[in-house]
């Protein structure tokens, strides 16, 4: 069972004397303020290494996946790069930053990352659930997609409603840019706050998730918060990130598709090859 915050508001007294000889400068505040807030024991590292570096994570993921990077990597013009170099690119970007340093954060805090939700033994007894949550999706998704910003925004790139080729490439490309997203929300930010958070480290992994859908249609960014709060808690429950994952390929998935469909480039596609 995950730890509970403030399971002694008794005490509120400064650490003793003799901690405060250990602990100096900002971790002897630290410390203080733990105590004040009537919390037990020292201020753990954990939760403000992970929030630090998922702060950090975010913010090399905003500056680097960007065309003007990749052109300066590669020594091209930005013009001349072909859009599935770009996304190809955008998608690798999250690989290192919601997977790989994560991942790395993990392990030198001496855990396995493959506890943080990426193990599948006993999801098979979840599947009903998240069957059931596709179908209350299913209605949701194909009313949205009847919406002008929508049918505009999806898919990412212009390629994928251009061939199949392209249209299963990006689609590829997708499907791995939502498991490490999971990864990043689901598993290394909720499973490693957990422990001292309980059920609220789900309502501190729903700020940056909601942050992260904007410029995205401002409905998808609303739907964000009841999502980001669903998916925590069913992956609490599940132990994995993966049944979520595949519920968000296949919602993800099921917008482009539509979003195609209404714009009559979805017949035109086969023709194409």
């Amino acid at each position: 069972m995950p730890l509970t915050v403030g399971t002694d508001r008794k005490s509120t007294k400064s650490p003793s004397p003799s901690r405060r000889t250990q602990r100096s400068g900002v971790f002897s505040l630290l410390d203080d303020v733990h105590a004040q807030a009537g919390l037990e024991g020292p201020w753990h590292p954990q939760p403000p290494v992970v929030l630090l570096v998922a702060a950090v994570s975010l913010a090399l993921l905003n500056f680097l996946s960007t065309a003007p990077v990749l052109a300066w990597l590669l020594a091209r013009d930005e013009t001349s790069l072909p859009m599935e170099s770009t996304s190809a690119f955008w998608v690798g970007c999250r690989l290192l930053c919601y997977a790989l340093i994560p991942c790395a954060t993990l392990a030198a805090l001496g855990h396995n990352p493959l506890d943080f939700g990426l193990r599948v033994r006993g999801v098979s007894r979840h599947v009903r659930l998240y069957f059931m949550l596709a179908l209350v999706m299913l209605p949701i998704v194909v009313s949205v997609s009847f919406i002008p910003a929508f049918q505009r925004y999806y898919p990412f790139h212009d390629y994928a409603g251009q061939s199949v080729r392209g249209l299963l490439l990006w689609e590829g490309l997708y499907a791995v840019q939502f498991i490490t997203l999971e990864y990043f929300y689901r598993g290394f930010l909720l499973f490693s706050l957990e422990r001292y958070l309980g059920a609220y480290a789900i309502f501190v992994m729903v700020i940056p998730y909601c942050m992260v859908h904007f410029g995205k249609p401002f409905a998808e960014t609303l739907a964000a918060i009841p999502a980001g709060v669903v998916l925590g808690a069913l992956a609490l429950r599940t132990r994995s990130i993966w049944p979520g994952a595949a519920l968000h390929i296949a919602v993800g998935w099921s917008m482009d598709l539509l979003s195609l469909w209404h714009r009559g480039a979805l017949s035109n596609l086969w023709s194409k090859g």
